[in-house]
């Protein structure tokens, strides 16, 4: 019984191990291509376009609302990731949170003190929490998906 267990483990520690070195990938190539260009798009489309619909509401957004909804707008596509059955949409919405998940570059620079100026930290440190956080929204995404496969057969 216990060869069984350790066989499973091995095969999810094998899964994860190739979503996580995908979306290492995934954030790494824009990043030594074009230094910070995805975080300008996304965050120049996604924040601002909150920006602009908090002020068409009437009101003067802080960043920390626009984080918040922001983060708050990430959880909901995750939930409906986890939710949908259509495989078009899924794969969709993994680009979507992919491209959502570069909110986590702002807390990072929030939570760096202001003379943190080793880039290539930062930048690591950026590339590999995305990674990390889109490879578990992923993995957990597929195992759900094969648990109920399984529970249906």
């Amino acid at each position: 019984m216990t060869g069984i267990r350790n066989l499973s483990q091995m095969i999810i520690n094998k899964k994860l191990g190739i979503v996580l070195i995908i979306a290492l990938l995934v954030y790494l190539l824009p990043e030594l291509l074009f230094e910070n260009t995805m975080l300008y798009i996304v965050g120049g489309v996604v924040g601002g376009t909150l920006q602009e619909g908090f002020k068409l509401l009437g009101g003067k957004p802080s960043d920390y609302l626009v984080f918040s909804v922001w983060v708050v707008l990430l959880i909901g596509i995750v939930f409906l990731y986890y939710r949908l059955q259509n495989k078009l949409l899924q794969y969709t919405l993994i680009i979507v949170i992919a491209a959502m998940l570069y909110v986590v570059d702002f807390f990072i620079f929030e939570m760096l003190p202001d003379n943190a100026t080793d880039y290539y930290l930062i930048s690591g440190i950026r590339i590999l929490s995305k990674s990390l956080l889109l490879s578990v929204i992923i993995y957990y995404g597929l195992y759900r998906r094969n648990k109920e496969t399984k529970t249906v057969e």
